[in-house]
């Protein structure tokens, strides 16, 4: 196996019938770890940018006085 093939799959101690299984499910292992991961970037993107937009609105009666 090729070494940068090696850094997506995990060299576990278990046995596996067929070799296609240990590779499934250390890829299984990793797309699952990634969709965690993605999900905590996402939620704390999306939580930055509504504390961001809330910045107050002038009020229309202050900047008509002002006029």
């Amino acid at each position: 196996m090729n070494p940068a093939t090696k850094d997506f799959v995990s060299e576990e101690p278990r046995a596996f019938r067929f070799k296609m299984g240990r590779v499934l499910a250390s890829s299984l292992a990793g797309f699952i770890a990634g969709v965690i991961v993605a999900s905590i970037v996402w939620g704390i993107g999306v939580w930055y940018i509504n504390q961001v937009q809330k910045i107050p609105t002038p009020n229309p009666a202050i900047n008509a006085s002002a006029k």
